[in-house]
């Protein structure tokens, strides 16, 4: 897969040809004409000219690549990733473009919620010892639901979890490891809500 911005061109999509008329493959066509999974991730960050390509491509069964015309493999799947619903920027995500209808309807929309499991055995492979992950965890999923409690305009990620612990590991307090893996320069106020209940 590939994660896209708004830099990215079709030629991230298509390949290219050089100079010497020598073709450029990418992933995708390897995937497309194989078969296989490709991952367009930060989709909704993406040049609206990638998902012209991919509309075309999902839609008609076959795509021009600069080389020649390749049908779609009957084992290939799409799936692009996303911050938001495709509706553009949030005040979290404000980078993001409105994706175009034609691309969304292409796609079936799937919430896939926060897997704390997950988040918890990837913060033990932090080198943190485990009875100091399991503390950072408990005032990060603390911090998690007050944010949502108190509906601010935070991202509380598994990130947080899992870099915090790296910076634990390194040596920072637990309040270092807040203020700059989760209250962020917050304002007073918000960070109020944030902390509810937090103990280090």
């Amino acid at each position: 897969g590939e994660s896209f911005c708004g830099q990215s061109s079709k030629s991230d999509m298509k390949g290219f040809k050089t100079a010497n008329g020598v073709y450029e493959s990418v992933a995708f066509r390897k995937q497309y004409e194989q078969g296989g999974v490709y991952l367009l991730d930060e989709v909704d960050g993406a040049n609206p000219n990638i998902l012209l390509v991919l509309n075309s491509a999902l839609s008609n069964g076959y795509i021009g690549f600069p080389d020649k015309r390749v049908m779609k493999h009957p084992d290939f799947y799409a799936i692009a990733a996303a911050n938001t619903w495709g509706n553009g920027a949030t005040s979290t995500y404000v980078g993001r473009q409105v994706i175009d209808e034609a691309t969304l309807d292409r796609f079936s929309m799937v919430h896939v919620p926060l897997d704390e499991q997950l988040e918890q055995e990837v913060t033990y492979m932090s080198g943190l010892p485990k009875d100091e992950c399991d503390r950072w965890l408990r005032i990060v999923r603390q911090v998690r639901r007050n944010v949502e409690s108190h509906g601010l305009k935070v991202s509380v990620s598994p990130r947080a979890s899992i870099s915090g612990a790296k910076l634990l590991h390194a040596g920072f307090t637990f309040k270092d490891t807040v203020e700059m893996r989760l209250t962020k320069g917050s304002s007073p106020e918000v960070m109020n809500k944030m902390m509810q209940d937090v103990i280090y």
